[in-house]
C-alpha cells in the first residue's frame, strides 16, 4: 500500500523511534568509532622543539675539523663480489674525496666467497684508511637451519609465484628469484654486525657498490652520533613493495605486541589506521597477514638501507637480537623477500626514540635510480647535484613529524 504524502513523514518517524537503538548502534559502529580509531589509535604529540636538527648547516675546514676531532670506534661497510670491482672503486673514491680523505677511517669489505687480488690490490689502492677483505662463514650466508629440503623447495616455488606476478618492469630489480640475494637480505637484517671483522667496531657506515656522494661532508658523522645519542642514520626513505613482504608486518606487529606495552612515536608514525567499521576490522581485517590483530596496516615506509650509519651496539641489544631471531624462525626472509631495509626499520621504529633516528639530510647521495639533494637554505657543502633529480621521499614527512615541532 501507498501511503499519501502527508504520511509518509509520520510513518518515518515512528520507525526510527521504533528502531532507534539499532540506529544509533550502527551510526557508532559504522561512523563514530571508526573517526575515533583513526583519529586516536596512531596519534602522537609533535615535539616542543627540533629533537633531529641538520648535523652542519654551514661548511668548515675538514682539515680543521679532522685535526680536532678524536676519531671514533668506527669503519666504513661494504658488502660486495668480486665482479663489481670498477662499481666498488667508484664508491670508495666517490667517499673518499667527499669525506674519508681527512678523517682515515678503516674500511672492511666483506664478500660471501674468496676475494680476487684484483679485486683486493685496485680497491684497497683508493683508500686512506687501513682496508680488511674479509670472506663471510658458510654459517652466516646459507638457509636457516631449521630449514629441511622441503622448506627450501617450498620457498623457491613462492620466488617464482611472486616473480610471474609482478610487472615486467620491477621484476629484475627485486631479485627474488637469486637465492644469493636472499641469504643477503638475512645476512645483512641479523647476522653482519657479529662478523669477527666487524666485532671490534661500535659504528658503521654502510656503502654500497656504485653509490655516488655529491657534497663535502667536513665533520666526522661518527662523532656526531657519538655526541648527539644517535643510533641510526638515514638518507632517504621510501615505500617498500607490499606484494614482496605481505606478512612481514603482521610478524613484527605481533612481536610488538607481545613485548611493548608503550608504543613509541615513530612506530605509530609508520602505521595507518583502517576506516573500517569496527565489526570488519575485527573479524575480517584482523585475519589478514598483511595487517596487525587490530585490522591497521603498516604505511610501507622505511628508510632505505643501502645507505645506513648506525651504533652497531643498537643491532647487538637483546631486543634487537630477539626480534630478528623470531623473523629467522618465521622463514619469511625465504618463504617471501624481507629485506633488511623493513627489518632495521621497523625495530627502530618499536625500539628507538624518535630523537635518537637521525636524517642526515645536509649528505648528497646517489644510488640509482634514486638521489637524494640537499634541498633546504643552507643545507649541504659544495653539493654537485641537480636538485631537480632529488627523489620526492614520498613518506618522509610523516616520520619527520615525530621529531619537528608543528
Amino acid at each position: 500500500m501507498v501511503l499519501p504524502p502527508d504520511l509518509i513523514l509520520p510513518a518515518l518517524i515512528r520507525r526510527v523511534r521504533r528502531y532507534r537503538l539499532l540506529l544509533a548502534l550502527a551510526i557508532f559502529l559504522f561512523i563514530l568509532e571508526p573517526l575515533h580509531h583513526v583519529r586516536n589509535a596512531y596519534s602522537f604529540a609533535r615535539p616542543t622543539e627540533q629533537l633531529d636538527p641538520p648535523a652542519r648547516q654551514q661548511c668548515v675546514d675538514p682539515e680543521i675539523e679532522a685535526a680536532n676531532t678524536p676519531r671514533q670506534s668506527a669503519a666504513i661497510f661494504m658488502l660486495a663480489r668480486n665482479n663489481e670491482v670498477d662499481d666498488a672503486i667508484h664508491a670508495v673514491r666517490s667517499l673518499e674525496t667527499q669525506f674519508n680523505q681527512w678523517f682515515g677511517y678503516p674500511w672492511v669489505f666483506l664478500n660471501d666467497v674468496e676475494w680476487s687480488e684484483e679485486f683486493k690490490t685496485r680497491v684497497g689502492a683508493e683508500t686512506s684508511g687501513k682496508a680488511v677483505f674479509e670472506t663471510i662463514d658458510k654459517s652466516m650466508w646459507d638457509w636457516p637451519a631449521h630449514f629441511t629440503e622441503q622448506d627450501k623447495r617450498s620457498a623457491k616455488k613462492t620466488w617464482r609465484k611472486m616473480y610471474d606476478a609482478m610487472d615486467e618492469v620491477f621484476q629484475n630489480g627485486t631479485h627474488v628469484l637469486k637465492e644469493g640475494y636472499h641469504h643477503m637480505c638475512r645476512f645483512n637484517s641479523g647476522l653482519f654486525y657479529d662478523h669477527p671483522a666487524l666485532a671490534k667496531y661500535k659504528y658503521y657506515w654502510r656503502v654500497e657498490p656504485g653509490v655516488t656522494f655529491t657534497c663535502k661532508i667536513p665533520y666526522d658523522p661518527f662523532a656526531y652520533m657519538a655526541r648527539e645519542n644517535k643510533k641510526y642514520g638515514y638518507t632517504i626513505a621510501l615505500y617498500e613493495v607490499g606484494s614482496l613482504i605481505p606478512s612481514f608486518f603482521r610478524a613484527t606487529s605481533d612481536f610488538v605486541e607481545s613485548r611493548y606495552k608503550h608504543k613509541r612515536p615513530l612506530w605509530k608514525a609508520m602505521l595507518e589506521a583502517s576506516w573500517a567499521p569496527w565489526p570488519i576490522r575485527r573479524f575480517i581485517l584482523s585475519r589478514l597477514s598483511s595487517r596487525n590483530v587490530a585490522g591497521d596496516i603498516w604505511n610501507y615506509c622505511h628508510f632505505w638501507s643501502n645507505f645506513e650509519i648506525a651504533d652497531l651496539d643498537f643491532f647487538r641489544s637483546r631486543q634487537y637480537r630477539d626480534y630478528f631471531s623470531y623473523l629467522d624462525r618465521k622463514g619469511g626472509f625465504y618463504f617471501e623477500r624481507w629485506g633488511d631495509a623493513p627489518v632495521h626499520s621497523l625495530a627502530a621504529a618499536f625500539i628507538l626514540e624518535p630523537g635518537q633516528v637521525h636524517y642526515f639530510q645536509d649528505i648528497g647521495y646517489i644510488h640509482p635510480p634514486f638521489q637524494h639533494c640537499p634541498v633546504d637554505q643552507g643545507v649541504g657543502c659544495d653539493c654537485q647535484c641537480n636538485k631537480k633529480d632529488h627523489v620526492d621521499q614520498f613518506c618522509l614527512q610523516r616520520l619527520r613529524e615525530t621529531v619537528e615541532p608543528l
